[in-house]
C-alpha cells in the first residue's frame, strides 16, 4: 500500500509558499533600498541645490539692471538740467564805455527769476524766446538780449548788448542823459562825461522844451537824432563846428550854435531833409561872408530853399 503524498505537496507548497513570500520580501526590500537609495535622494538634493545659484543670478541681474537705470536717469538729469543761476555776458566793443552797462547784478536778479520757473528749469520746455521777450521788455536801454543754452553744461549764457549812446542831453533840472541812435535815455550822465571816440559827438543837446526823461524809456523819436547827426557831418564836411543842439520850446525846431559865430542858425525837425537844410546854412554863411555880413542873432533855414538872417 502506497503512502499518502498530500503532507509532502503540502509542505512542498509551504516551501513553494514561504519562497515566493522570501522572494517577493526580497524584491520588497530591493525596491525600498532603491527608493531609499542615495540615487533617488541625490537626485532630489541636487535639484534643490542647483535651485539656489540660479535665484543668486536672478537677484543679481535685476539689481544691476536697476542701478544702470537709476544712472541713466541721474545723467539724463544733469544733461537736461539747467541752472536758475545764469551767467551774464556783457558784449560791446572794446571802445565803447562800459557806463552804459551799469552793472549785471540787475540783469542777473531778473533773468534768475525767469529760469528759476519750472518750465524754465530744464531743455526740453525752456523758452529762450520767451526769455529774451521779458528781459528787452524790462530794459529797453539794451541794443540786444541774447539766451544760450549749452549742451553740456547746466548753466545758460545770457549776452546782453548795450545800446550806443550817440547824444548827451541836458534837461532843464540840468540832468544829464545819455540818449541812443533811436532817442532812448539808456543811462544817466554827468556834465562832465564825454562820449567814446566810435561814436558822433560830444555835442550837448539842451533840452528846453520840457521833456520828461527816465531811464530806458523814449525821450525823442530816431528820426530827430538822425536828423542832428547828419547836420553834424554836413557842417564837419565844411570845418564848421557845432557847439551844441537846443530843443527849445517852439515845436518842432532845432537851433545849431556853432563854435566862434555869434549866431545860431534855426532848422525845422518836421521837415525832414536836413541835407539840403544843412546845405542852405553854408551857402548862406559864404553868401554873406562875401559881402561881409555877420548876423546878429540867427539865421533861419526852416523854409525850404530860403533863408532868412537877423
Amino acid at each position: 500500500m502506497r503512502p499518502r503524498l498530500r503532507k509532502r505537496k503540502t509542505t512542498e507548497k509551504t516551501s513553494r509558499g514561504a519562497g515566493a513570500r522570501d522572494a517577493a520580501s526580497a524584491s520588497s526590500y530591493r525596491y525600498s533600498s532603491r527608493r531609499k537609495g542615495e540615487t533617488f535622494n541625490v537626485g532630489r538634493n541636487e535639484n534643490k541645490t542647483s535651485k539656489k545659484p540660479k535665484n543668486k543670478a536672478g537677484m543679481g541681474t535685476k539689481a544691476a539692471i536697476l542701478l544702470a537705470i537709476v544712472i541713466a536717469l541721474v545723467l539724463v538729469y544733469k544733461i537736461i538740467h539747467i541752472s536758475d543761476t545764469p551767467k551774464i555776458v556783457a558784449v560791446y566793443p572794446s571802445n565803447q564805455p562800459t557806463l552804459a552797462i551799469t552793472g549785471t547784478s540787475e540783469y542777473q536778479q531778473s533773468a534768475q527769476k525767469l529760469f528759476g520757473s519750472f518750465w524754465n528749469s530744464n531743455k526740453v520746455t525752456v523758452n529762450a524766446v520767451n526769455i529774451e521777450n521779458k528781459l528787452k521788455s524790462e530794459y529797453p536801454g539794451l541794443e540786444s538780449i541774447t539766451v544760450s543754452i549749452p549742451f553740456f553744461q547746466s548753466t545758460p549764457n545770457v549776452y546782453i548788448e548795450p545800446a550806443l549812446p550817440s547824444f548827451i542831453v541836458k534837461t532843464n533840472s540840468s540832468q544829464y542823459f545819455l540818449l541812443d541812435i533811436n532817442g532812448r535815455a539808456i543811462a544817466e550822465a554827468s556834465s562832465t562825461q564825454k562820449l567814446p571816440s566810435n561814436s558822433v559827438n560830444n555835442t550837448v543837446v539842451n533840452d528846453q522844451s520840457g521833456l520828461t526823461f527816465k531811464s530806458g524809456q523814449q525821450v525823442l523819436p530816431s528820426s530827430d537824432i538822425t536828423f542832428m547827426e547828419v547836420v553834424l557831418a554836413q557842417l564837419k564836411a565844411k570845418s564848421i563846428v557845432v557847439s551844441s543842439f537846443t530843443l527849445p520850446p517852439v515845436s518842432q525846431e532845432l537851433d545849431v550854435y556853432m563854435a566862434g559865430r555869434p549866431y545860431f542858425a534855426k532848422f525845422n525837425l518836421a521837415e525832414y531833409d536836413p541835407r539840403q537844410q544843412a546845405g542852405t546854412l553854408i551857402a548862406t554863411i559864404n553868401q554873406l561872408k562875401s559881402q561881409n555880413i555877420t548876423p546878429a542873432k540867427y539865421i533861419d533855414v526852416r523854409v525850404d530853399g530860403r533863408a532868412y538872417y537877423m
